[in-house]
Parts: C-alpha cells; structure tokens; sequence
C-alpha cells in the first residue's frame, strides 16, 4: 500500500460518513489477483456506499479508469443463509487492467445512518506493508478524544484543532 486516507466526518454520535482513498503497486501474481476486485461490505438498512473514482495504472504509465458496467451492487455472501435478517450488500467493482508492477488506485464513501453509536478501528500495519497512512476523524467537539502514540515502524504524527464547535484530529504515519 503506497497511500491510504480515511475521513470521517461525523454530523453526530449516530450518522457519519467514510471517505477511503487507496493506492497500491501490484508486486506478484498473487497480488494481481487480490486486487483485481474490490469488494466494500455494507448493510443496506443503514448505509449505503458509492464508488467515487478507480482506476489502473501499467508499469508504462497507461491510466485505464473503472466504467459503470464494472460497478455492481450484490447480495453478501451470507445473505441467502440469514433469511430473516436485512441482507447485507456488497459494492463489488471490477478494476481493468491490474497487472503485476502497475498500480491501483481508488475511492469509496459509505454513509452511516441511525447508527447505535460511532466506532471506528483502524490499524497502520497489516499483512501488506503500508507506506504511508493517514486516519481523519471530524466531528463535534464532544465526541472525539484524541491520542497520539509510538508505532514500531516510525512515529505517529497526530494533529488536532478545534473551530466553531467542531474538533478535526489527524492521525498519520510514514514508514522510516
């Protein structure tokens, strides 16, 4: 993962929406084939998500961008077993032209409504290595308690400001 970005922009402690930016060089086979088809899981009863741009990039330089017929909306794989509850939905978007030593790069947005409460858990290392992250949480001033830490891969920068009512705190971090 060269670069991820996720926002939240919280109007309360119960609706909010995600923004999630990511890009990504294919390095193997294997990588090409996990890649090649995002898959955002939501449950339609209160969310919904929207694909907001995607694209490819080939080792020499050709952008190809997703077009509508490779954005499709699917029951989630479970829907079908669970009869009784709202079947969970899947944005499914298939991404052309993935080739190992090219690059992906896409957004999404899920908007969160009459939610229980806001929760959020992001983690800045995972099975792939990430270059660089950066996790934004814009909400009321009396929803969000900021904490900034260490992180064995270099040091985690936060950044917090406060502006009519509202709190922005910025967590990120770029591997040494």
């Amino acid at each position: 993962t060269l670069d991820e970005r996720v926002e939240y922009v919280l109007k309360d402690a119960f609706n909010w929406t995600e923004t999630r930016s990511v890009r990504k060089r294919i390095l193997t086979y294997g990588g090409k084939k996990a890649n090649g088809e995002l898959k955002i899981g939501f449950n339609a009863g209160w969310e919904s998500a929207r694909l907001l741009r995607g694209s490819t990039t080939s080792r020499d330089g050709k952008q190809q961008d997703v077009s509508g017929p490779a954005v499709n909306l699917m029951d989630a794989d479970w829907a079908g077993g669970a009869a009784r509850y709202p079947a969970g939905k899947m944005l499914v978007v298939s991404l052309p032209g993935v080739e190992v030593g090219g690059t992906i790069a896409y957004a999404y947005e899920r908007v969160c409504t009459n939610q229980p409460f806001f929760a959020a858990w992001e983690s800045f290392s995972g099975f792939d290595p990430i270059h660089s992250k950066t996790v934004v949480v814009d909400a009321p001033a009396d929803l969000v308690r900021a904490e900034t830490g260490l992180f064995d891969g270099g040091e985690m920068k936060a950044v917090t400001n406060a502006t009519d009512g509202r709190l922005r705190a910025e967590w990120s971090l770029r591997a040494a």
